[in-house]
């Protein structure tokens, strides 16, 4: 029963896998031969069922369910063709007129359902990439943060730096490198594994063609090619490739490998970028911990180099951007255009001559897990602006009543005194650059 019910499931992924053009029109054309044929075989005389219940149409209603419309009436001409063959009247269609006005009636039926439901499933798998990618980040992110409180107190004494300033300056390298794994940045990150996770001996490899490059791109230690036919590499080569780390107790007895361990750079949207492989490390480090650490830290880097990548524009003009706030309005920008998921971009506006972090972490506060935040300095006014996803004029206008209110108790503050205000944008279909101009012209319209 088992091995029947994976079966079935194989058979369903292979019902739902997107197909080819020539698989559409393969099926529009055999489908209904095929239904013919056993007509034929059931009933010689009368194989298309002329005068009773026209189960022939069966195929082409299946063909327009699957594929729309336009392969629907594919069918129904290949029905049509079949018939006028076997029969050898050319005005076949005159003496069943009913039975085609239906037939094609049907057809365009059921290819608008198709058409429903296809944008209807386009929107859910848009939402739930977006969510999936966004939870990805948010879960790796927390432990990230998770990570550096716990060796803040090791490091603060023994080491130069802590995790929070080694990003910091490995961010800055990657806006440098225009978002590259290059060899620079990835000899910075194993010497970023090196400090927080005693490696010895590793290097990083890159990822291009499907395949990972055996020379590598930097490396602690000695230099070494990597062995594609090496177990531990095969089993981080297989299946689908996603952020993850295998290690060499994970090997069966049958199994063997010169390396300790593996970890596939990816960022959270599954973009393979290389792969880490540990040759030697301190005995004791070799634990879960210190590879879902490297895991972590590795994914948060794919991560800005995915997003420095799709924000080019955006960051070149507005160097003091987050890569994660380009990327976040990208996204949002790219929901809007494929299936019109309202978004926004809200900016909070102060003054610099009061004292405002206190309000900007305030407000900060109250945001949702989805919200990403940039303060930028404009002439003299400070602006906050915060996306804020799946998100209407009605959702932004009670945030903005919140916010109103927590000011007033807290502060004692209205907003539109002391020339504190806000603004609000709907993101539309643009360049993400434009809506950051086109939301700062808004602002000094008053």
């Amino acid at each position: 029963m088992k091995f029947k019910f994976k079966n079935l499931i194989g058979y369903r992924k292979l019902l739902i896998k997107p197909s080819s053009l020539m698989v559409k029109c393969g099926e529009a054309i055999l489908l209904p031969l095929i239904f013919i044929w056993f007509g034929y075989l059931l009933k010689p005389a009368d194989p298309f069922c002329l005068d009773g219940l026209p189960w022939v149409f069966i195929a082409v209603i299946m063909v327009a369910l699957r594929y729309g419309t336009l392969f629907g009436m594919v069918s129904k001409i290949v029905t049509f063709v079949s018939l006028y063959l076997y029969s050898g009247q050319i005005n076949i269609l005159v003496i069943h007129k009913y039975y085609w006005t239906w037939g094609v009636i049907l057809t365009f039926v059921c290819g608008e359902f198709n058409s429903a439901w296809s944008n209807k499933l386009n929107t859910y798998k848009q939402l739930e990439n977006y969510i999936k990618t966004k939870l990805s980040n948010l879960t790796h992110t927390y432990y990230l943060t998770q990570l550096s409180n716990d060796r803040l107190q090791q490091s603060l004494l023994s080491k130069p730096m802590t995790i929070q300033t080694a990003i910091i300056k490995l961010r800055k390298d990657l806006i440098d490198a225009k978002s590259a794994l290059t060899p620079k940045i990835a000899s910075r990150l194993l010497n970023l594994f090196e400090q927080f996770c005693s490696i010895e001996k590793a290097a990083i490899f890159a990822f291009k063609d499907n395949q990972f490059v055996i020379e590598p791109l930097a490396y602690l230690g000695k230099s070494f090619q990597l062995d594609l036919d090496d177990d531990l590499i095969k089993k981080s080569h297989l299946g689908e490739y996603k952020a993850v780390y295998h290690a060499v107790n994970q090997l069966t007895e049958f199994q063997t490998s010169k390396y300790l361990a593996t970890n596939v750079i990816a960022s959270g949207d599954e973009k393979i970028l290389g792969i880490l492989v540990i040759k030697e490390m301190s005995f004791w480090s070799l634990t879960d911990e210190t590879l879902q650490s490297l895991n972590v830290l590795s994914m948060y880097v794919a991560d800005q180099i995915w997003a420095i990548e799709n924000s080019a524009a955006l960051l070149e003009k507005y160097p003091t951007c987050p890569p994660e706030f380009a990327a976040e309005l990208n996204k949002l920008i790219h929901l809007k255009k494929a299936i019109d998921i309202d978004s926004s971009i809200i900016a909070f506006i102060m003054p610099k001559d009061i004292k405002h972090d206190v309000i900007l972490l305030e407000i900060n506060k109250n945001l949702s897990g989805l919200g990403h935040v940039w303060v930028y300095t404009h002439e003299q006014h400070d602006m906050m602006f915060i996306l804020k996803p799946f998100s209407s004029a009605i959702d932004i206008s009670n945030f903005l009543n919140k916010i109103k209110q927590i000011l007033k108790e807290n502060f004692g503050i209205k907003l539109g005194e002391q020339r504190i205000f806000a603004k609000y944008l709907l993101i539309y279909p643009a360049k993400a650059e434009q809506i950051i101009e086109r939301m700062i012209e808004y602002i000094h319209e008053d």
